[in-house]
């Protein structure tokens, strides 16, 4: 069977690339990095954003780095390991499980809105976090249409009826929790861009493991060989193919936002 974790570390180029510009947006700030030294990285994935900041962030001693799903982090432990973080499988709404206290800063890349009791998640890190922690956060309003369709899609193939299990947030309820919680918004960014992929079964197992749909739905990655996701690809090819149905495009937001602990 595949693991999600490989392929996630092989298809998420997505949530990389608006890694690069949080990060951008982080650095610009000026903040004095050797005032960054603990740290949590929650929904860490298969730990590629965590190595990351580390090799940027060189006075970083330790991150503690979550992630609920076992293939995210056997993949983290094999592939991205440092004697500077601890990767621990965990959810997000758990972090108070984690040893973790004095906390400088703390990473969110495209997992918050797995989150369904933010407010919780807040209450909890207000106890382990220090006055001035700074928050990197990258997640979006909406789920674009392209992926709402698939995500339709199969919960209809696999008789879901239960809720969604993501909970977006609009910029300004956003904005609201920060400041329920004493964060002040330092920088941001927001923006709508054009998503193209390959129009192949592959793209789907990668916005399969990208997505986290394994840890909700229950089915493995190799569920995409079912002749049966035929049909899925067909409606894709019709309502968002170009290049002759070689490639899907639909539109992408983007939420990014560095924070400060007032």
């Amino acid at each position: 069977m595949a693991n999600v974790g490989t392929i996630y570390e092989n298809s998420s180029t997505w949530q990389r690339d608006r890694w690069l510009e949080l990060m951008d947006l982080f650095i610009q700030q000026k903040i004095k990095k050797d005032s960054l030294e603990l740290g949590l990285d929650l929904g860490c994935g298969t730990g590629q954003r965590t190595i990351d900041f580390i090799n940027k962030v060189p006075s970083v001693k330790n991150i503690y780095a979550i992630d609920a799903n076992p293939d995210m982090i056997n993949t983290a432990k094999k592939n991205n390991s440092s004697d500077k973080i601890q990767y621990e499988l965990l959810k997000i709404e758990d972090v108070d499980k984690t040893k973790a206290s004095g906390i400088d800063f703390i990473l969110a890349n495209y997992s918050i809105h797995w989150v369904m009791n933010k407010e919780l998640v807040f209450k909890k890190l207000d106890k382990i976090i220090k006055p001035g922690c700074k928050l990197l956060v990258g997640t979006v309003e909406a789920l674009p249409d392209m992926l709402q369709a698939i995500d339709d899609y199969l919960r209809s193939h696999l008789n879901i009826r239960s809720d969604y299990p993501y909970y977006f947030m609009t910029r300004s309820a956003w904005k609201n929790i920060l400041t329920k919680f004493g964060w002040k918004i330092l920088d941001e960014i927001k923006k709508e861009d054009d998503h193209i992929v390959d129009a192949k079964i592959s793209s789907l197992r990668g916005w399969y493991s990208a997505s986290a749909g394994i840890a909700f739905y229950n089915e493995g990655i190799d569920f995409f060989e079912n002749p049966e996701i035929q049909a899925l690809k067909s409606f894709l090819d019709e309502n968002y193919g170009i290049d002759n149905k070689t490639k899907w495009k639909y539109r992408e937001q983007t939420y990014l936002f560095v924070a400060s602990k007032e």
